[in-house]
């Protein structure tokens, strides 16, 4: 996949979260300069990171990663109990060390080169408001190149229809982009909420829109499925009068009970930008031995 197609999938999936107020039927996905960290985070996750790599981050602010973990033991599509202890571990470390930054700041104590180090980095990136509940905010993201390489050879049975529907209904084609976030074009997937399908709809709004009964699961006939998200996706943007809107919607389906004069969708943390640390002026840790805030510290300095 060409970078620039990489780029158009992940940055219609973050438009879909950002505010819609500049969105035209005749430009319905502006580029917000806002989101492109967020863009070229998830150009990161899609086509750099394995799925044995995750990375913690702010969950508000995801542009500040904290690290790039290996992920220890087997790796599989799903966690093993090792490897959610693991990720919890480096949750908790990293939360109690960044309270700590924040209590010494808020009492006016003198921070040592560690702490000093990350604390300049979190305010060079998004200013001193990403210092204040820093500590609840840290959150892990998982690579998926793998996964969506295979996606890529699945994508190209399907999205000549895709974009032959969607042209058909009046919508713009590169809607045909969202099953690479939504299923990575496998009409079988299943999430577990029970969202099924390339469209990833749920049993209550599928019924909606597909014959879903004892018999017959539209969800699971990629054609059908995708008829059924073509007037979805219609009826969202008829309601909401924005595509950004509509996208946020179909990504939790609640179009009826969102209006497009009430708030706007904040950026949130399943959308969030990465880029790699470099925080400046870690010294070596002395005698008390080397924890994980110290370690990347040091290696970035």
């Amino acid at each position: 996949m060409t970078t620039r197609l990489l780029g158009a999938v992940l940055f219609l999936s973050v438009v879909a979260t950002f505010s819609p107020a500049a969105a035209t039927e005749q430009e319905p996905f502006p580029e917000y300069d806002a989101i492109a960290g967020n863009v070229d985070f998830w150009i990161r996750v899609f086509s750099e990171w394995t799925r044995a790599q995750v990375a913690v981050h702010d969950a508000d602010h995801p542009e500040i990663v904290y690290e790039v973990l290996d992920l220890p033991g087997p790796i599989a599509e799903r966690y093993s109990d090792e490897q959610v202890e693991f990720l919890d571990d480096a949750r908790g470390a990293w939360g109690a060390f960044l309270e700590g930054v924040e209590r010494k700041i808020a009492a006016a104590e003198e921070l040592d080169e560690i702490e000093r180090a990350w604390a300049d980095y979190i305010v060079e990136g998004v200013g001193p408001e990403g210092l204040a509940g820093a500590h609840a905010r840290v959150r892990t993201q998982r690579g998926v190149r793998a996964r969506f390489r295979e996606g890529l050879g699945r994508a190209a049975r399907y999205e000549h229809s895709i974009r032959e529907i969607f042209r058909g209904a009046g919508l713009p084609e590169d809607l045909a982009y969202l099953p690479h976030v939504e299923s990575s074009f496998q009409y079988h997937a299943r999430s577990s909420v029970g969202a099924t399908g390339l469209w990833q709809f749920t049993r209550s709004t599928g019924r909606a829109y597909l014959r879903i009964d004892s018999l017959v699961d539209e969800r699971l006939d990629p054609i059908a499925a995708t008829h059924g998200a073509a007037r979805y996706l219609r009826d969202a943007h008829d309601a909401l009068g924005s595509w950004p809107i509509a996208l946020t919607s179909f990504r939790r389906f609640i179009w009826s009970s969102v209006s497009s004069n009430s708030r706007q969708p904040r950026l949130d943390s399943s959308w969030g930008a990465v880029r790699a640390p470099t925080p400046h002026g870690a010294g070596e840790l002395g005698a008390q031995g080397c924890s994980r805030p110290c370690r990347m510290a040091s290696s970035s300095s």
